[in-house]
């Protein structure tokens, strides 16, 4: 399983089924837009197995998870895709 540091904004390739772990660069508060602009579905979450099941949030082809997602770094999120293509995600540091 891979491990992606993110930018401030980034578009990621994903392979088929394969789950990538986005991480921040730092530690710290991170708000996260992700925006699945392929043609399959998107898995988010917070364990290592994203996929069509309880721990996962689904996100169809086109949209974008209508959350900003909040993450303490450098832990990350995990994402995975039903079919190969691109998630493009926001990386917005939180102040207190």
């Amino acid at each position: 399983m891979a491990a992606t540091t993110l930018a401030p904004y980034n578009t990621i390739q994903l392979a088929a089924n394969t789950p990538v772990q986005l991480v921040t660069p730092d530690p710290g508060r991170y708000l996260l837009n992700v925006w699945n602009i392929g043609t399959g579905h998107l898995f988010v979450s917070d364990k290592n197995n994203p996929g069509a099941n309880v721990t996962s949030f689904e996100v169809p082809a086109g949209q974008a998870v209508p959350f900003q997602i909040l993450i303490w770094g450098p832990d990350g999120i995990w994402v995975a895709a039903d079919a190969a293509g691109p998630v493009s995600v926001a990386l917005i540091p939180r102040f207190p």
